[in-house]
């Protein structure tokens, strides 16, 4: 059987300065067989070796740069100088260096060490054994860390932090003023987690450095090593649960279009690494000056993103303009007044033609489905399409399903909500004024017209045990056309959902 020479983990669950925790894990993986060989911006490679206990030592370089094509001299002779003292440099990414030391008296039957420090100090117990220190001033070491944290992790993690706040200023308010269309909308609900786990841990990052720096400084002060950890646990959990609640979305989306357009921004956030890393590493190779690389390398992703953009988003035009996505649905399409017209013809649960004399081929229809672990809605539009003769009125409404029982309340509040909101900004005598009206008619629990002002509206709140339906239409609804849409909304819910209300009532006539 082949044995596996390489293998690769993740070094982004990792604190930046956390050092004592990534020393720690190294140690272990070298206890396990597994020798760090090389390091990068998101993983760690191992090499396959022979298991051995060794110390590491992680020093921050403030001059060492992921994109310099080789050590400059300065660098040479300071690694020069650790390998005399026994500390072998096993790897590097930017300033982050790495070296480790063979532990002699549990390693001597596996292979040589060079001399060390140690050698010269017979009389040290190997179980507390431990080599001196590269770097050997705890002052001059928290000093050394803080300068590396100001140059790289502070400017990201901020300039993230403030992105991901503009970000949340467009996508945070959708909570409050649709808050069921939110909860319902798996794709929202999965994006404003992750924007908001995104935050709590670059957020948790930045407070847990300082208070790191806080008392890294103390303990130098007293000349005392450091050995402050990271929040390696609270990072990991908050990464995973990001990274869940993505593929969650990706798998679960219903939406084929929807899923592909994710799959776009994938595609162009991996051509932008490919490039960029391709990129660096020919520029090393013909001994570019790192500020040089670093521009071209950067430059090439940001083109590399633009150029791949452009692609998927002509490619997902022309895929929709020629309906290449889309469910099944009959779709017309046909000129009037020198523009092009799309109409498509779906099946919705209650049409027209069921509650008024008129042709459904007159009507654009629309049908949009939003699903979540929590709710799920279904949105249906009949509007008299352009160019058609007659008005006879439409149907607009809003089917929502409420999956878990202790949210139905809740969700009735918030129908209610919704309208009130928009209501703010109406005259007084415009208010909107809810109406209770006979529920028997629709078969439901309870049921209310908006009235406006003194006006009654056209829309009207029905609510079963489970299911909401806000439905607006173009004329004032007669009881039986009540009658008959409480039917096709019940038929639907049980055909969909196996839905059974706690209670139908019978539907009574006027």
């Amino acid at each position: 059987m082949k044995i596996r020479e390489h293998r690769y983990e993740m070094y982004t669950l990792y604190s930046y300065y956390d050092r004592a925790g990534m020393e720690e894990h190294l140690e272990k993986m070298a206890s396990k067989g597994w020798m760090l060989e090389r390091m990068n911006s998101w993983f760690w490679t191992y090499r396959k070796c022979p298991p051995k206990k060794v110390h590491v030592q992680i020093i921050y370089d403030p001059n060492a740069s992921e994109y310099a094509p080789e050590p400059t001299r300065k660098q040479e002779d300071f690694r020069d100088f650790c390998e005399y003292a026994g500390w072998d440099f096993t790897a590097s990414y930017g300033p982050l260096q790495v070296f480790y030391h063979v532990r002699e008296a549990e390693n001597r039957a596996e292979e040589p060490v060079r001399p060390c420090v140690e050698r010269r100090n017979p009389e040290h117990d190997s179980e507390k054994w431990h080599p001196i220190p590269i770097e050997t001033d705890p002052v001059m070491e928290v000093e050394v860390i803080h300068q590396v944290m100001k140059k790289r992790f502070l400017p990201i993690n901020v300039l993230l932090l403030v992105n991901i706040f503009l970000a949340g200023r467009k996508i945070f308010p959708i909570l409050i003023e649709k808050p069921l269309w939110a909860m319902a909308n798996l794709g929202y609900t999965c994006i404003a987690c992750s924007i908001f786990l995104a935050a709590v841990m670059i957020a948790v990052e930045i407070v847990s450095y300082f208070l790191w720096l806080f008392g890294a400084r103390r303990m130098a002060e007293r000349n005392q090593s450091l050995v402050l950890r990271g929040r390696t646990l609270l990072r990991r959990s908050v990464f995973y649960l990001m990274v869940f609640s993505l593929i969650y979305w990706f798998v679960s989306v219903k939406d084929f279009f929807l899923r592909l357009q994710a799959a776009g921004i994938v595609f162009l956030a991996a051509c932008a690494l490919l490039v960029s890393a391709s990129v660096s590493r020919h520029m090393k190779k013909k001994k570019v000056s790192a500020d040089e690389n670093r521009v071209k390398s950067n430059g090439a992703a940001i083109l590399a993103m633009i150029v791949s953009a452009v692609f998927l988003a002509v490619f997902l035009r022309w895929n929709w303009e020629k309906d290449g996505f889309r469910r099944n649905a009959e779709t017309e399409v046909y000129e009037y007044q020198g523009t092009k017209v799309v109409c498509s013809h779906d099946r919705l649960p209650v049409m027209c033609s069921e509650l008024l004399v008129v042709d459904d081929y007159q009507y654009r229809t629309e049908w949009d489905v939003r699903e979540s672990p929590l709710l799920a809605q279904h949105e249906a539009k009949q509007y008299i399409k352009p160019g058609a003769l007659g008005n006879e009125g439409y149907l607009d409404y809003t089917i929502t399903e409420v999956k878990l029982s202790v949210m139905n309340d809740w969700c009735r509040q918030m129908v209610r909500y919704q309208y009130e909101r928009m209501d703010e900004e109406n005259p007084l005598e415009r208010k909107y004024r809810f109406v209770e009206t006979d529920a028997d008619l629709w078969g439901a629990e309870y049921s209310c017209q908006i009235f406006v002002g003194e006006e009654a509206g056209f829309r009207h709140l029905v609510f079963w045990d489970g299911c909401i339906l806000d439905l607006a239409a173009g004329w004032q609804l007669t009881g039986d056309q009540k009658g008959i849409i409480g039917a096709k909304i019940r038929e639907f819910m049980e055909s969909e959902y196996q839905w059974e209300p706690s209670c139908v009532l019978p539907v009574s006539k006027q």
